[in-house]
This record gives C-alpha cells, sequence and structure tokens, in this order.
C-alpha cells in the first residue's frame, strides 16, 4: 500500500506544540543557545501570527488527545526548577517543583515522570492535584542471570510490563530482562534492547534482519509485521503516534539536500502498511489525532523540519 506525503508551507523547528493559544502550531528552534525560548505561532497557511517568549526549560510534551502541555521552567516564586501544565488556551499552572522529569502520558491527567533522586520507584504525576503516585517499584535483582552496573527501566504503555536495560559500570549495554510489573516477576522471553514500546498498550516492535518484527509482551509471540527487501544503509528515525495506533520507521540517511530512501508507516488498527517512497524527510514527531506529521532532514546545527499532511488510503 502506498502512503503519500503531502507538504504544507509551515516550516517550523525541532520544538512543536499544535494548538497553542489558538494557533494551527507554534514552534521554536532548539539551535543556537537560547533560541528555544523564542517562539512563534502560524495559521493554517504557515503565516506568522505571533512571536512570543516562553521562558521553558525542557521540550514541551503535549497529550495524545493535544489538550495539554506539560513542561519544565523556572518557577518565579522560588528560583527552582518546576514542573507546569496548562491547557492550550489556558495560564500555565505549577503542579510540582523539583528535579522531576516528564517522560510521557499516560492517559489524560496522569504524566510519567522520572525522579533523578529516588531510583526506588517509577512514578506518575497527577496533572490536576500534583500527586506524585507509584507506578511500579524498581524490580529486584534477577534471581537467577548476573547483574551489574545501571538499569534502565521502561515500562509499556498499559503500565504492565518493563523492559529492564541492563548496563556495565562503565555504561555499555548488556541485555535486557521483560518483568511482569502485575506479578512482580521476571518473564522468561527474549525482547532486543533495541525493542520499541507502544504509548499505549503493551506492543514491542523492534527491527531484525528480515523486516519489522513485534509482539504483545502478554502472549510474547513474535511475529513479522513488514518485510524489508534491502537492508537500508541507515535506520533514520522510528516514532510511535502519541495513542500508539501508527508506528513509523524511516530507512535510509538524511541529507540537507534529500530525505530517506523510504518510510513505512504501521496502522495496528486496520492492520495494514503503507509505505512513501522518497519522502521528503524522516517522520521526527505525529501530531495529536495523527492527521500531521513533522518531517525532518538532518542540518548541519539542526534539523530541517517541516510540516505535511500523511494520507494513507
Amino acid at each position: 500500500m502506498k502512503a503519500e506525503l503531502e507538504l504544507l508551507p509551515h516550516q517550523v523547528g525541532t520544538l512543536l506544540v499544535f494548538g497553542l493559544d489558538g494557533s494551527f502550531v507554534a514552534s521554536a528552534y532548539s539551535y543556537p543557545i537560547g533560541a528555544s525560548r523564542q517562539w512563534f505561532a502560524l495559521d493554517t497557511a504557515g503565516n506568522m501570527t505571533n512571536r512570543f517568549a516562553w521562558p521553558i526549560s525542557s521540550a514541551p510534551i503535549q497529550s495524545s488527545d493535544g489538550m495539554q502541555v506539560i513542561y519544565a521552567a523556572t518557577d518565579p516564586q522560588t528560583g527552582h526548577r518546576a514542573l507546569f501544565v496548562r491547557d492550550l488556551n489556558g495560564a500555565p499552572r505549577l503542579i510540582s517543583v523539583g528535579d522531576l522529569v516528564p517522560t510521557r502520558w499516560v492517559d489524560a491527567f496522569r504524566v510519567l515522570v522520572d525522579d533523578p533522586g529516588d531510583h526506588t520507584a517509577i512514578y506518575a504525576l497527577d496533572t490536576r492535584t500534583g500527586t506524585k503516585e507509584t507506578v511500579m517499584s524498581t524490580p529486584p535483582t534477577h534471581p537467577t542471570l548476573p547483574t551489574t552496573g545501571n538499569n534502565w527501566i521502561n515500562p509499556s504503555g498499559d503500565l504492565r510490563w518493563a523492559l529492564i536495560h541492563r548496563l556495565d559500570p562503565d555504561g555499555s549495554y548488556v541485555r535486557s530482562d521483560l518483568y511482569d510489573v502485575t506479578r512482580h516477576e521476571y518473564v522468561s522471553a527474549v525482547v532486543p534492547g533495541t525493542a520499541f514500546l507502544a504509548p499505549r498498550g503493551d506492543i514491542a516492535v523492534w527491527l531484525a534482519s528480515d523486516g519489522l518484527r513485534g509482539m504483545h509482551l502478554c502472549d510474547r509471540r513474535e511475529v513479522t509485521l513488514a518485510a524489508i527487501s534491502a537492508e537500508p544503509t541507515m535506520l533514520t528515525g522510528m516514532r510511535w503516534s502519541p495513542d500508539g495506533r501508527y508506528f513509523s520507521v524511516s530507512l535510509g540517511p538524511t541529507a540537507e539536500t534529500h530525505g530517506p530512501q523510504r518510510d513505512l508507516i504501521l496502522d495496528f488498527e486496520r492492520g495494514v502498511v503503507a509505505q512513501l517512497d522518497e519522502p521528503w524527510g524522516y517522520i521526527q514527531q505525529w501530531a495529536p489525532r495523527n492527521e500531521y506529521v513533522a518531517v525532518g532532514r538532518i542540518g548541519y546545527h539542526a534539523a530541517d523540519v517541516r510540516l505535511a499532511r500523511l494520507i494513507i488510503p
């Protein structure tokens, strides 16, 4: 199945929020230093309608329904780092002061966060109350396999599973173990450390020598999702849509003058695979509701980014 990518006139930076303050999209560049605080708004025709300062200190993360944004900034009252959440047309609300790092939205009101000072659990922050709740406790040492160095915990979209990525003391990757969060036990299964977990549900996807492979973590039946006939010279990017319906993989390098060789897009709702041949750029971000994507080409300092409408028959 062939998909189409209709480029829009919008030239944007790597930081994006769709629908902010009535705009079609608001954006900022990540280079040079300080550019991430200088934002601009574009209308549906790509015309700039506003410039404004937004003194954020982390990339804003938009909820899957597009209605809220969470980000880090300096609390003007204390001068300390803090997390703020805001509706698209509302004022920011302080929800937590400290070093919590937001990673992704769990649902409409909770955000998964890392606490650099607390490695005993994985937490979610309720954006309505600022309450930090434990999603899962840090798994115990594996009962049979040796573990040294640090671990990186990657929870599944439904928070019932987690991939525990094992590192040596020098930071080198060793292996990945699958952990059943509900039963508090390790599962005997081989899941590659390169697997991408869906932001919803329990699907894991990874690139193998013969194509894209995947499984549901609940039953761990490995299947080929899409065959790849020729070995790509480079894997440029793999991205989930915010709701976990689509997964895109860009094959081949990009440069200032060309995009990747092709993009594969898996639609898990319909069970189909669509292909984009020689797209303008690699898919680096999906918009809420999946109608638009940000596509990029690797530049000298930062990516050259455009917006596009993705058309899948």
